[in-house]
């Protein structure tokens, strides 16, 4: 092999090997924000599920309350 044809060949292979980078890292990229969102979304629902869980212990002390005003002790 002369110089010209290696020097050819070792840029074709780093053009290629630049080319499997890039998509390697728009994969990493596409799997971060998927994970960023269902990160979100399960925020979300904790959120959601504490805010229900207060509301229900609001209820059932209000209805404590009202069982014990109607029927005191």
């Amino acid at each position: 092999l002369d110089s010209a044809s290696t020097v050819s060949e070792f840029d074709r292979r780093i053009i290629e090997a630049d080319a499997y980078l890039q998509i390697l890292i728009d994969q990493h990229q596409a799997i971060d924000q998927q994970l960023s969102h269902h990160e979100q979304l399960l925020s979300h629902s904790c959120e959601s599920i504490k805010t229900r869980l207060q509301l229900a212990e609001g209820i059932a002390c209000l209805w404590i309350a009202n069982i014990l005003w109607v029927f005191p002790p």
